[in-house]
């Protein structure tokens, strides 16, 4: 059985190829081209041409199958209003042989309220979907309001009563509180990424940023963070990127992710690099196991799938940073093992200017 989003282009393609074959099947068994061939005739072509138009652009778009049944509703509520007013006038007064003498004047007519309800249709869904989209958006700020503030106060409290019971008891294991501090410290980096999230489509293009300067302060922090793991870094003197300050959040996911994942002693490299007036490379290398594939197909995939797979709020940080600013993510596994990720970013259009010594 078709779906009404297949039935409503089909109507599209249908009927517009079936006006426009019709119109020139009647002109050709006239034989009186030149005396009904005019303007009229290609703007009747013309209006009954942009219905398969309309219908392969429903076919590419992300409408809903419903908004697609609607529009094609609203299409044949115009052709068929045009169509009882064309009537009305003959009815009235105009005689009906100027129809068989000029039958793009009826072509013209019938299309042209098809095209015109169609063009309402559409008006009218895409502003519904951009009212739910809005909604959608007011509701995220809220959501994230309360995951920032609301559960970042509780986690502290579950931290600062479980640090008193482990003051006031000897007899606690620390090891038996660990665990608990741990989840408590994840909950709050879930709220700080969220965060994130919600600035990288606030504040989008807030570059220029001095990429060596970001990546050398996650370096210092990150080796603060993990004392254990090895971190190389090889880079120029400056590497200016149309990003902003988030893509230091961004490195900072990446390089927590292959020390975290890894089962043996992390050693890690990143290697920074200006290729060109336009590109920025970021590559970071490790001795890890290998990203899963799960994860690598998620940050390489053209668009958020409908269901994503499980995985770190980090990494769908690092795709949605990658997509917004119009970068490149590579990912390939070592032999006998370890990850290879690959970023290019755009290049800054121009440098910050120096500041100015008093």
């Amino acid at each position: 059985m078709r779906s009404k989003r297949d039935l409503g282009i089909s109507y599209f393609l249908g009927l517009g190829l079936g006006l426009i074959v019709s119109l020139i099947v009647y002109l050709a068994l006239l034989h009186r081209s030149a005396n009904v061939v005019a303007i009229g005739t290609l703007t009747a072509i013309g209006f009954a041409g942009s219905l398969p138009i309309v219908g392969i652009w429903l076919a590419q778009s992300e409408l809903s199958e419903s908004a697609i049944w609607r529009i094609a509703q609203w299409c044949t509520l115009g052709i068929g209003l045009a169509t009882m007013g064309t009537s009305s006038l003959m009815i009235a007064g105009i005689r009906p042989t100027i129809v068989i003498q000029f039958p793009h004047l009826l072509v013209n007519l019938i299309t042209a309220g098809g095209v015109i309800g169609t063009l309402l249709g559409l008006i009218r869904e895409l502003r519904t979907q951009y009212n739910r989209v809005d909604e959608l958006n007011r509701r995220n700020t809220v959501l994230n309001q309360v995951m920032q503030h609301d559960i970042r106060n509780d986690v502290n409290v579950i931290e600062a009563r479980t640090e008193l019971l482990a003051d006031q008891y000897d007899e606690i294991n620390p090891e038996d509180i660990a665990p608990l501090q741990r989840k408590s410290e994840d909950i709050i980096e879930i709220s700080q990424l969220t965060r994130h999230v919600q600035q990288l489509h606030e504040d989008s293009d807030t570059g220029p940023v001095n990429v060596v300067s970001l990546v050398s302060k996650c370096v210092s922090s990150m080796r603060n963070s993990y004392p254990d793991a090895t971190i190389s870094v090889s880079k120029p003197d400056e590497a200016w990127a149309d990003t902003g300050e988030l893509l230091q959040t961004v490195i900072k996911n990446l390089v927590e992710n292959s020390i975290e994942h890894n089962d043996q002693s992390p050693d890690i490299t990143i290697e920074v690099e200006v290729a060109g007036d336009d590109i920025i490379v970021i590559e970071i290398e490790d001795n890890g196991p290998g990203l899963p594939v799960e994860h690598r197909e998620m940050l390489q995939a053209d668009k958020t799938p409908e269901t994503p797979p499980s995985g770190d709020l980090g990494l769908w940080l690092v795709k949605w940073f990658v997509d917004q600013y119009e970068g490149t993510l590579n990912i390939t596994i070592n032999e006998p093992r370890g990850t290879h990720i690959t970023l290019k970013l755009p290049a800054a259009t121009k440098y910050p200017a120096p500041p100015e010594h008093v």
